[in-house]
């Protein structure tokens, strides 16, 4: 043999393979072991921690999925609802600008179609007549009470 040919390789049995990826195995479990053991273990304060903070975002989604679903209930699906008035007040602020607050048979609604500079919220309240029968363009949270908190809004309104 000379030195330009080159050596013959050595070719590993089945066996010989097998043993050495064992033994890489086994040095690369060993090697996650000590890496999994030295790395330091939450304490219960950062436990507590996580779980609130994960709890309060739970809270903030479900909040936020709440609210654009009421927006959404209360923009679709509108019908006319027969609803009794007992009061109409006139409220100068408030809900985005003046609005007339009523008190129903249908629940508190807040009527703030109509309420312009033109025409104030005292004169739009001062055509509610008390025990008088009004019908309603209502979305559905203000047809399921218990939906919103405060007064429903009305979509439009007419004498019965």
């Amino acid at each position: 043999m000379t030195y330009d040919e080159p050596a013959p390789r050595h070719r590993a049995s089945r066996e010989e393979t097998s043993e050495i990826t064992a033994k890489v195995d086994a040095e690369a479990k060993l090697r996650r072991r000590v890496a999994v053991a030295a790395r330091p273990r939450p304490t219960s304060k950062q436990r507590i921690g996580s779980y609130a903070t994960l709890a309060f975002l739970i809270v903030v989604f479900l909040a936020l999925v709440y609210f654009v679903l009421l927006v959404v209930m209360d923009s679709t699906g509108q019908q006319w609802s027969r609803c009794t008035v007992y009061s109409a007040v006139a409220k100068p602020g408030g809900r985005g600008g003046p609005y007339v607050e009523l008190t129903t048979s249908c629940g508190p609604l807040a009527l703030d179609k109509g309420v312009t500079r033109g025409q104030t919220e005292e004169e739009v309240a001062r055509r509610f007549t008390p025990g008088r029968d009004y019908e309603f363009k209502l979305g559905r949270t203000a047809r399921h009470p218990g939906w919103w908190i405060g007064d429903s809004t009305v979509h439009d309104w007419r004498k019965v």
